[in-house]
């Protein structure tokens, strides 16, 4: 389908765009989108229907009923989770002229047994194929970062990279100009710094 190109609300501003599993998203502005986690919220339910579906004979009717409440509590999360990407997705493309996001390397972080349950259910690649066509859409510019960018580690002040920074260490500390501020608001202020720093300024980098 063909759709005229469209024009950003405040083209001439880039937006830093964190994805996390704590938070759905962190922007450089220092606004904090709330993460749906439509997978954890459903995980009783689940647990029951799948207990239900179990005990019944696989062909019967009571199985067949079995299934399709099975079905459903899993659509209803797919869909929660969907809602949210869709109405961050939609805010950042429609709102800043220049969206910049990080390369996350989604199927080597799901290796970690502790985190992937977490990590599919925030489903962080599927924020960045939103992006990739609807900031055509919306004409903005979109902006991805290097896999191994350090913008957790990288000081958004006085540019510092740290030697090391655990997930457990939610507050970033820079020990040479004091900068204390949250992890991923930190991260954030770096993506957004990275079009400056790479090629100039503008929406038309």
């Amino acid at each position: 389908m063909e759709r005229p190109p469209g024009r950003p609300r405040f083209p001439w501003k880039v937006v830093g765009v964190d994805a996390g599993v704590k938070h759905l998203a962190v922007l450089s502005t220092g606004e904090v989108l709330p993460n749906a986690r439509a997978l954890e919220m459903n995980l009783k339910r689940l647990a029951r229907s799948s207990r239900a579906l179990a005990r019944r004979q696989k062909g019967s009717r009571g199985w067949q009923k079995a299934r399709r409440r099975l079905a459903q509590i899993h659509a209803r999360a797919r869909n929660l989770r969907q809602d949210a990407l869709h109405k961050l997705t939609h805010h950042l493309a429609s709102t800043y002229g220049v969206v910049v996001v990080e390369q996350l390397n989604a199927a080597g972080m799901m290796k970690n047994r502790r985190l992937a349950r977490v990590l599919a259910d925030a489903a962080l690649a599927e924020i960045r194929r939103q992006l990739r066509y609807k900031c055509p859409w919306h004409g903005a510019v979109l902006v991805e970062a290097p896999p191994f960018y350090p913008s957790s580690k990288r000081c958004s002040r006085c540019g510092v990279v740290k030697a090391s920074l655990p997930l457990s260490e939610r507050t970033f500390r820079c020990e040479e100009c004091g900068l204390v501020l949250d992890r991923d608001e930190n991260a954030a202020r770096n993506l957004a710094a990275l079009v400056a720093a790479v090629a100039g300024s503008g929406p038309e980098t």
